[in-house]
């Protein structure tokens, strides 16, 4: 600081100082952002970023979900058939409620055959989005560490010293 002799000077180097904090900043906030845990439900599998797993998902799909389903909708379809019977059942006549509780009996066994797969898939999609997110945060610390040697070249950089006729001898 003893090198700034001006207010154009102290401008600048207050400028670079803050562009510099403003690169930690932003590098902190990205990086932050990775650990902050994505709530993952099946809602999220139709998502931009889980397109990559959908595709993989869709090459081969018995090994991902063996015979319980074909694909994400046939994993799910179980859950939505015994929400729409749950619905059904208090305003169904005696006869009627019957079969539909039977079917509801069906749709939970069926539920309870695809719940490993699903768990599975939402624990992937998880480590999905957390991949992606932590890709994201790599290229914006990139570019926030470019914004910070860019802010500490203009704070400590070469700035005219006093001149000579100010300095006073050292006795």
């Amino acid at each position: 600081m003893g090198r700034i002799g001006d207010w154009a000077h102290a401008a600048w180097a207050g400028g670079g100082l803050f562009v510099a904090l403003l690169g930690i900043a932003w590098a902190t906030w990205q990086t932050s952002e990775v650990l902050v845990p994505p709530l993952t439900t099946p809602e999220v599998l139709t998502s931009p970023a889980l397109r990559g797993l959908r595709e993989q998902l869709d090459a081969a799909p018995g090994y991902y979900f063996g015979t319980a389903a074909t694909d994400v909708e046939s994993l799910l379809r179980h859950r939505r058939v015994a929400t729409e019977i749950s619905r059904r059942i208090p305003v169904a006549g005696a006869a009627e409620r019957a079969a539909l509780e039977r079917g509801l009996a069906t749709a939970h066994r069926n539920i309870a055959r695809t719940d490993p797969y699903l768990r599975w898939l939402l624990a992937t999609a998880h480590a999905w989005i957390v991949r992606e997110k932590l890709r994201k945060a790599r290229r914006h610390t990139f570019l926030s560490a470019v914004l910070v040697i860019a802010g500490a070249v203009v704070f400590l950089g070469d700035r005219p010293l006093k001149t000579p006729g100010r300095l006073r001898p050292i006795m």
